[in-house]
């Protein structure tokens, strides 16, 4: 990449702590600057916002962590209602002329939606992430949660981790295009699916049918380059 920077979006969140460990990971094994925004209030989401344009230089990789649905990429629910919307729909257009991951609840839909409004040089979506108990408990799509447990939610989010994280550095240490970390993730992601079934004789396990889940909703969109 022409733009040595990654931004990483990360609103201040106790049920997204855990991808912390991504930033860290990040930071000790590659050679990009790194900047982490961690947003915590309204005030500081309308100002990053209000100044957006400014803080990202065009052809930046850009790392969405958070929570999401299919019209917008948001902070914690856990605080007011104003901060739970972070870049909705027609706010999408403040990350055009760079690359984006956007690891966040059904991102891919998100993306598939409004990235033609844009001019977002690639991005990368995510599907519907198990990652809570209260995803089990309250679950969107009821079908997708049948035998899930803590332990498999706990490990799920372990191996999310680790792909990402890999993948991320794969881009930035061997100056791979956004489609070849797209598909060195998907690769990771398969060959994660085919260790999981190797060592179980159940062909329905939870934790088998997640990470397949993943792979189906992992999304590429724009350029390759």
């Amino acid at each position: 990449m022409k733009n040595k920077i990654l931004h990483i979006i990360f609103p201040v969140d106790p049920t997204t702590d855990f991808l912390s460990v991504i930033i860290d990971y990040l930071k000790k094994n590659t050679e990009f600057q790194i900047i982490i925004h961690r947003i915590q209030d309204l005030k500081e989401q309308i100002e990053f916002k209000n100044n957006l344009k400014q803080i990202v230089i065009e052809n930046s990789l850009i790392l969405f962590l958070g929570h999401g649905n299919s019209y917008s990429l948001r902070g914690p629910s856990v605080l007011n209602n104003n901060f739970r919307k972070k870049i909705k729909k027609e706010e999408i257009n403040l990350l055009s002329k760079n690359r984006v991951i956007f690891l966040s609840c059904n991102s891919s839909d998100y993306l598939r939606d409004y990235i033609k409004r844009t001019e977002i040089i690639s991005g990368l979506g995510f599907p519907n992430l198990i990652t809570d108990e209260y995803d089990i408990l309250y679950p969107d799509e009821p079908d997708r949660v049948n035998g899930i447990n803590k332990n498999d939610i706990e490990m799920f989010k372990i191996i999310l981790i680790n792909l990402v994280k890999l993948s991320i550095a794969d881009i930035i240490n061997s100056d791979l295009t956004f489609y070849e970390f797209y598909k060195r993730l998907k690769l990771r992601t398969q060959k994660k699916i085919i260790e999981i079934y190797s060592g179980s004789r159940n062909t329905k396990t939870p934790l088998g049918k997640m990470m397949y889940d993943l792979n189906e909703g992992l999304v590429f969109f724009g350029k390759s380059n």
